[in-house]
């Protein structure tokens, strides 16, 4: 992980080495970059698409970005947390969608989260009432939350998913 401090208290976590092992594992390294993770919508189950193994070990690379998006991509969260629902029954959509990430990876693999601690205590909480246009959907679920903690996020909960993610920024605000 590289830390860079910028003027402001600013800082920036990035893991560059963690992307280029994904981007190997997954055999894109000279791919076409993406500017975007995916298509605007969640992907479906792809019920009538046939069960295929790709040129990849679809679970170590899902892994890999689970690790990255828990640490210091964020934004990376709700794509990898589609693909992750079919890891064990996946198909060329799913792969494909799997590969976009990576690609979009590619053209953003210098980005990282950005912290910028403050003075003042606060402890703030967002709610997420509609979820990315998912309320109509049978698996939606509103119990989604991001807290920050002196400005910085520290835990966010996506609970359309199930899955739970902490940042660890708490140890760089101790220091103001």
């Amino acid at each position: 992980m590289l830390i860079k401090k910028f003027d402001g208290n600013r800082i920036e976590l990035t893991q560059t080495g963690l992307i280029e092992r994904i981007l190997e594992a997954m055999v894109i390294e000279g791919a076409n970059p993406k500017a975007t993770l995916a298509e605007t919508e969640a992907f479906p189950a792809d019920k009538l698409g046939i069960v295929s193994e790709p040129s990849f070990n679809y679970a170590i690379v899902i892994g890999m970005l689970q690790y990255l998006q828990g640490h210091t991509r964020p934004d990376i969260s709700f794509a990898v947390s589609q693909c992750s629902r079919y890891i064990h029954c996946h198909t060329n959509m799913h792969i494909m969608e799997l590969k976009r990430i990576g690609r979009y990876l590619l053209k953003t693999s210098e980005k990282g989260i950005i912290l910028k601690p403050i003075s003042d205590l606060t402890v703030d909480c967002y709610v997420n009432a509609d979820f990315a246009g998912l309320w109509n959907q049978e698996d939606h679920n509103d119990d989604n939350f991001l807290v920050m903690y002196y400005a910085s996020a520290v835990v966010w909960f996506l609970g359309l998913l199930g899955c739970k993610k902490e940042l660890h920024s708490a140890q760089w605000n101790r220091n103001i």
